[in-house]
């Protein structure tokens, strides 16, 4: 069962995120985004929540142009994110040391076979 693998790999997860994030820096998010609600309206009304709010997000270094589309559903994210590791060493020890325990190792194969099963 896919949600008994993901919840015994969550942890696991969570233990090398929170390695990168100690040691690593977020330096910028840049790029586009192009929406369309399939309203004319809401997509307007969300547009213009951005571009009243996207100050905060060019505060921290977050810069995205965001491009409406009237006439259709639409959703096409194009970003690209930098993001610095100053000891990617220590990162590498840590997925080993995760993958060292049982657990993981023996939810690993029924991972795969889960991700197999769903496409």
């Amino acid at each position: 069962d896919l949600v008994t693998v993901v919840k015994s790999l969550a942890r696991p997860a969570f233990s090398i995120g929170g390695t990168v994030y100690r040691l690593g820096r977020f330096e910028r998010c840049e790029g586009t985004v192009r929406i369309g609600l399939g309203d004319p309206a809401a997509t307007g009304m969300l547009c213009g929540s951005y571009w009243a709010t996207r100050f905060v997000l060019n505060a921290a270094r977050i810069y995205i142009s965001m491009e409406p589309v009237f006439d259709r559903e639409v959703l096409v994210i194009d970003l690209t994110a930098r993001f610095r590791i100053d000891h990617p060493l220590q990162i590498l020890l840590r997925v080993a040391r995760e993958l060292i325990r049982s657990e993981v190792r023996a939810a690993l194969p029924a991972f795969r076979q889960a991700a197999r099963e769903m496409s």
